[in-house]
């Protein structure tokens, strides 16, 4: 039996890290089960809402994916009245792909996305939740507060991706072109 009084053994801040890190990896493949074609879907649609309309060809360009796919979720966001493809008056064989006036999210089932948090945290109480989230905001404060402090521990190796340029030679593969 422990006393009251007794401290809880120190845990060690590479724990932490390994714990958190886990607990994120099955959280992101979680999130993306339930949710990827809604985030896919999302994605190309703020790019054709950041230009208004676009020509198709210019939209596979810079989504970087296959234009089989990129088809397929047009077809998609058409069918929900978020977009509409409409020939080029410039190049008949080709489209422009404009957003409606649709509001963005309202295709999103957001009482989905709610139920798909909800689950993830069903095992912390009201409490919990709280003190967790009070937790989360210290230390992204602590870590948004000095990152030149750990950028230096880091300076001598590059960037991720940095100097790379992914061409079409390998769309959607993530091969530098």
């Amino acid at each position: 039996m422990t006393d009251a009084n007794e401290r809880p053994a120190p845990v060690e801040a590479m724990d932490l890290v390994v714990l958190f890190r886990r607990a994120s990896r099955i959280m992101d493949r979680e999130s993306h089960r339930r949710d990827h074609a809604h985030h896919a879907q999302d994605h190309v649609l703020s790019v054709i809402r950041e230009h208004n309309s676009i020509n198709q060809g210019e939209l596979l360009e810079i989504l970087d994916v296959r234009s089989s796919s990129l088809s397929e979720m047009l077809r998609k966001l058409e069918g929900k009245g978020l977009v509409v493809r409409q020939r080029d008056e410039r190049d008949r064989r080709s489209f422009v792909v404009s957003a409606t006036e649709q509001p963005r999210f309202q295709h999103r089932g957001h009482g989905k996305s709610r139920e798909s948090a909800d689950s993830l945290f069903a095992c912390l109480d009201a409490g919990e939740r709280s003190q967790f989230r009070d937790m989360l905001l210290k230390i992204i404060a602590s870590l948004e507060e000095a990152p030149q402090s750990r950028e230096s521990d880091c300076s001598t190796r590059p960037r991720r991706g940095a100097g790379k340029r992914y061409g079409k030679g390998g769309r959607g593969r993530g091969f530098p072109g």
